[in-house]
């Protein structure tokens, strides 16, 4: 048999041999096994409704299985399905008191563009994370999505830089981009086009396809 075929019996195999232990009588290897059945499901054979199918089984039988959570939630998100995914979302956040839960729960909400309760959303986030880089950025940015006036920016403003020092000495591109960005927009709100442009032109240089950049920089360079 060629290399591919072997490649595809032994993918076929292991998959027959996973969906054997998910019927096991113990939930917690039964969910293991779903777990990892829906991540090949999803990223291997891409049967993606058999995958949502998988995971949804695995999270039932156990509520902590992390990956199944975050494979199941790109699934939704990816699919642009909003009313399931900030409901797998909600379920996650009752399962699993994390900032990751709440970011996701927000970001499923955003997707909706309903920034109020993104921002009741980031606002306990960030209450309970003090500490967390994303909990910072993610209230900064909506924050700034939802007012205008002085007092929101100086909130905004205290969270990007509570984010700034958060970064450590080796931040990761997507840490920095997104900061950079966030700096950007809160210097546009407050009239100082200078640098703003000077932040938004960074982002582009390091991430030209970031979300939003085009439109930032096109509103800063007409103020």
């Amino acid at each position: 048999r060629s290399r591919p075929e072997r490649t595809r019996q032994s993918v076929r195999e292991s998959l027959a041999r996973l969906e054997e232990m998910s019927q096991a009588a113990e939930s917690h290897t039964a969910a293991a096994a779903l777990e990892l059945l829906g991540t090949l499901q999803c990223f291997v054979v891409t049967d993606v409704p058999g995958a949502e199918r998988t995971l949804r089984r695995a999270t039932e039988l156990d509520s902590k299985r992390t990956q199944a959570w975050e494979t199941l939630i790109f699934i939704l998100a990816t699919s642009k399905r909003t009313e399931a995914l900030m409901a797998v979302c909600e379920d996650r956040l009752k399962a699993e008191e994390s900032a990751r839960a709440r970011l996701l729960l927000a970001k499923s909400h955003e997707m909706r563009s309903d920034w109020n309760r993104v921002l009741e959303i980031t606002e306990t986030l960030e209450r309970r994370y003090p500490q967390d880089l994303y909990a910072n950025l993610a209230s900064a940015a909506a924050v700034l999505q939802t007012t205008r006036d002085e007092a929101g920016l100086r909130r905004a403003a205290q969270s990007i830089a509570k984010a700034e020092k958060l970064l450590g000495a080796a931040p990761a591109r997507d840490e920095v981009v997104n900061l950079l960005f966030l700096r950007g927009l809160l210097f546009a709100l407050a009239d100082a086009t200078e640098p703003a442009l000077r932040q938004l032109r960074q982002v582009k240089q390091i991430e030209p396809h970031f979300e939003g950049i085009e439109e930032a920089l096109e509103i800063v360079e007409q103020m």
